[in-house]
């Protein structure tokens, strides 16, 4: 059984990683030039990026 729940464990920690990979991908955003990104976290405005400012 000692197998079998250390196999369990590597397949939940490596679907884990998968979606933690596919969270940080998906929030880099690059902003076009002559462009302005609006930051909203849980909907509610935070600030606005202008292209070429550090995040």
């Amino acid at each position: 059984m000692d197998s079998l729940g250390g196999t369990a464990a590597a397949i939940v920690l490596l679907v884990l990683v998968i979606f933690v990979i596919i969270v940080l991908v998906r929030s880099i955003r690059i902003i076009p030039q002559a462009r302005a990104g609006v930051v909203e976290r849980l909907g509610k405005y935070q600030r606005t990026l202008n292209p070429g400012s550090p995040s």
